[in-house]
């Protein structure tokens, strides 16, 4: 029962993780959606400029510096949703393992073949491999 406890907490470690990885998700699409638009917004107004002025090459480096800024905040939330793709895997594993625990004491308690707990926790620990 120990090894099923241990999953059980697991996956509520698990849940509670992939919920924060998806409200940092969201935040960080939230963000990028704001960038993008004050980006938007520099690039309007740089067009209604003349080329060389000062001002212009002040907007032409802050879009350069939004435009890297973006590429980094694309790479963190691809980062982000590889993590939680990865944490619904082994979300997954992790229930897997605990049925197959539960379905191995419901088997063995039926048939009440353990010579000894050391036996049960030799089953479990296997079951949950």
């Amino acid at each position: 029962e120990r090894s099923i406890q241990d999953e059980e907490v697991r996956e509520k470690q698990i849940v509670e993780f992939r919920v924060s990885l998806i409200e940092a998700i969201g935040a960080k699409k939230a963000e990028i959606a704001a960038e993008d638009k004050i980006a938007s917004e520099i690039a309007e107004v740089r067009s209604k400029l003349k080329k060389d002025t000062t001002i212009a090459s002040q907007l032409d480096g802050m879009l350069d510096q939004k435009k890297r800024l973006w590429q980094i905040d694309q790479e963190i939330l691809a980062d982000l949703n590889s993590c939680l793709d990865q944490m619904g895997v082994i979300l997954a594993d992790s229930k897997y393992r605990a049925a197959k625990a539960r379905v191995a004491l419901k088997s063995d308690m039926s048939n009440d073949s353990w010579k000894d707990v050391e036996d049960m926790e030799a089953l479990l620990d296997k079951a949950t491999l």
